[in-house]
């Protein structure tokens, strides 16, 4: 099994306490991944941008995961996935959107974070001439890459715990505090600036953004 951005390599490593007779391999850029893992987890550095080092038809199994933001070009990073996997091989794409939705009209779409959301995907496409909204195309692009099969799960993601259902709202909470500690600024401020913003103009932006995410009554979600 592949892991594509394993990131601190969470996933691989529980998937492999979890599947002893498995080999899990992670891959990311940044070796930050810890060295004490289970003996059927490895790590290897390496740039999912470029062709892959992996075997063709070698893979069992393809897991990406927020992503977004970091490839360059998804048919691409699709075809490499598909020459790696074995013959009836699978692949898993997960990916949340960064564009808010309403249903009760609680949520202005020219306020602070509809007018964050749209500018940003504005500079993402022009100044980094990335992707940042996948999932719309990704049906698409994986049978454009020869996958069959495609199902595409949608799922309702709140943003804050303004939900009645207890689940809906502790997935709510999870994702407010996500946005809140980094998941804005961290990719709003490097984004913005190399577009040519200066840096109080962009948190005087997020200031506003940070009070509609933390308006209780705005009932607004996304999609993963």
């Amino acid at each position: 099994m592949l892991d594509v951005g394993t990131g601190t390599g969470i996933w691989a490593i529980e998937l492999g306490d979890t599947l002893p007779s498995a080999t899990i391999i992670g891959v990311d850029q940044s070796p930050i991944q810890p060295q004490w893992v289970p003996p059927n987890v490895s790590f290897e550095i390496d740039d999912v941008n470029k062709p892959w080092l992996q075997t063709p038809q070698s893979i069992d199994f393809v897991h990406i995961r927020t992503m977004a933001g970091s490839i360059t070009s998804w048919p691409n990073l699709l075809k490499e996935a598909f020459h790696a996997l074995k013959p009836g091989g699978k692949i898993e794409f997960a990916e949340f959107g960064l564009r808010w939705e309403c249903l009760d009209g609680t949520f202005d779409p020219n306020g602070s974070c509809g007018t964050w959301t749209k500018t940003f995907h504005q500079i993402a496409s022009e100044v980094l001439r990335m992707d940042f909204d996948p999932i719309p195309k990704m049906a698409g692009w994986l049978e454009e890459a020869g996958f069959h099969d495609v199902t595409v799960t949608d799922k309702i993601v709140p943003v804050g715990p303004w939900p009645r259902d207890r689940k809906l709202k502790n997935i709510g909470r999870y994702f407010l505090s996500n946005m809140l500690e980094g998941g804005v600024e961290n990719y709003t401020l490097a984004l913005f600036t190399k577009a040519g913003w200066d840096e109080i103009s962009v948190h005087a932006m997020l200031g506003g953004v940070r009070k509609d995410l933390l308006d209780s009554r705005i009932h607004a979600f996304t999609r993963a």
